[in-house]
C-alpha cells in the first residue's frame, strides 16, 4: 500500500498500535460517497473514508455530533439541525465536521491532553480555538457542570466552599490549558527545525512525545527521530520528513 496516500487519507499507525493492527484497520475502512476535506491545510489530511449521518438518538441535549469507534471502523453523527447548515444558530456543519474529524483520524490514539487542543484548531471561533480545549476528558464536564450548583448550596448550608469550589476548580483547568498550549508550542517550534509543515507531524505524536519534543533542541530532535525504528516511526519519516 501507497504510504503517503494513506496518510492523506488521514489514515496513520497509533502510539502503541502494531503494523499488523494498522493494517487491518486500514483494510476495514470502506468508500464513502463524500470526500471532507476540511482539516487537510492544517493537518495534511482529507478523510473520504467517513460514512456520515444525521439522527438526534444517543445523542444528549448539549451534543451537537459524536464520533462512533466500533471494532476498528468509525462514523460521524450529526444532529438533524445539521441539516439545515447550521445547529443552534451558533455552529456551523463544516466547523462540526472538521472538529470531529480530527479526533476520528486519531481513532487509535489514547492520548487527552492534547487531543481537544487539535481538535479546537479547526473551529473558525477564535474564543473556541481558546476556551474549547479546557476539558480533557468528558467526565471533566460533568464535573464541571456539577460544582457550577455548589455556589446556591450555600443557601442552606452557609461556608465558603461551596463558593470557592467553582473558581478552584476552573483555575486548574485555565492553568492546565496554558501548560498545554504552551508545551505544544514549543514543540511545534522544535519540529520546524525538521518539518515543514509542524502541526500536520505533531497532530500524529503522543502526549508524551509532545513533551519530549518540546524539551528537546533541534540537533537533539534529529538525532532522537533518526534513531527510531518501529513501523509507525518509519511510517511518519517514509510520509513527513525528509531526514
Amino acid at each position: 500500500m501507497n504510504w503517503k496516500e494513506l496518510n492523506r487519507r488521514g489514515l496513520f499507525p497509533g502510539p502503541a498500535e502494531t503494523e499488523e493492527e494498522f493494517f487491518k484497520r486500514v483494510e476495514r475502512v470502506g468508500p464513502s460517497a463524500q470526500s471532507f476535506p476540511h482539516i487537510e491545510t492544517l493537518f495534511g489530511c482529507a478523510p473520504d473514508w467517513v460514512p456520515l449521518s444525521y439522527s438526534n438518538r444517543g445523542l444528549a441535549p448539549w451534543q451537537g455530533a459524536a464520533v462512533w469507534i466500533e471494532e476498528g471502523s468509525a462514523r460521524i453523527q450529526l444532529k438533524k439541525g445539521f441539516q439545515k447548515g447550521r445547529y443552534l444558530r451558533i455552529y456551523s456543519e463544516s466547523e462540526v465536521l472538521s472538529h470531529e474529524l480530527v479526533h476520528l483520524v486519531r481513532m487509535a490514539f489514547d492520548e487527552p491532553r492534547y487531543e481537544e487542543i487539535f481538535a479546537y484548531l479547526a473551529s473558525k471561533s477564535a474564543f473556541r480555538r481558546a476556551f474549547g480545549p479546557l476539558f480533557c476528558r468528558p467526565g471533566e464536564a460533568a464535573l464541571f457542570f456539577a460544582l457550577s450548583f455548589f455556589p446556591f448550596l450555600s443557601f442552606f448550608w452557609p461556608t465558603p466552599l461551596f463558593l470557592a469550589f467553582p473558581g478552584i476548580y476552573l483555575l486548574f483547568l485555565l492553568l492546565r490549558l496554558y501548560k498545554s498550549r504552551k508545551r505544544l508550542n514549543r514543540c511545534l517550534e522544535n519540529l520546524a527545525s525538521i518539518a515543514p509543515r509542524p502541526l500536520v507531524l505533531a497532530v500524529r505524536l503522543s502526549d508524551e512525545e509532545v513533551a519530549l519534543f518540546a524539551a528537546l533542541s533541534g540537533k537533539e530532535l534529529r538525532a532522537y527521530i533518526a534513531g527510531k525504528t518501529s513501523f509507525r516511526w518509519r511510517f511518519l519519516k517514509a510520509t513527513l520528513l525528509n531526514l
